[in-house]
């Protein structure tokens, strides 16, 4: 699955030299990414729910409640999958950042276009992006936030596949 995605964010170096800035996207180390997913992977399933999943289990073992196993096996089952497909949906995603030129003078437009591939056969039903970039970067989109980072600021992208 290949989405394309052009929102015309166009961005105007700040007036003043005639000089040339490559613009370049931020690139994050293999650990910073690593423990991003981790988290992400991490936070979204309580472990409260699995000890749930097996009390529920064990009970309706323990009294030959029929209903009460099922339910228990039910959500063990949901708790696996969502556990697997929060551990496995953004592999094989890639991001790139295509820009209308390489490089610009001062106070020329660049137009930026984001493209998503997802390269396995899990779905991805809908992506939140953040890019950061320079605040001395003037980007011509509503979708723009102050980061809590001194001179970042964040561009906000979200979009269903």
């Amino acid at each position: 699955m290949r989405a394309s995605r052009s929102r015309n964010v166009g961005a105007v170096l700040p007036g003043g030299r005639a000089a040339s800035a490559p613009v370049t996207p931020n690139i994050e180390t293999k650990t910073e990414q690593k423990r991003r997913s981790e988290a992400l992977t991490t936070s979204q399933l309580s472990t409260v729910w699995v000890y749930g999943a097996v009390v529920m289990t064990a009970l309706g073992a323990l009294f030959q409640s029929k209903p009460l196993f099922g339910l228990g096996l039910v959500l063990g089952v949901a708790l696996l999958v969502a556990w697997l497909w929060a551990r496995w949906c953004l592999r094989d995603l890639s991001v790139a950042r295509r820009f209308s030129q390489t490089r610009a003078f001062w106070g020329e437009e660049v137009d930026m276009a984001h493209v998503f591939t997802n390269a396995k056969p899990l779905p991805i039903p809908w992506l939140d992006i953040e890019d950061e970039y320079p605040a001395s970067l003037q980007v011509l989109s509503s979708a723009v936030t102050f980061s809590e980072k001194p001179r970042i600021k964040l561009l906000h992208t979200a979009l269903s596949l």
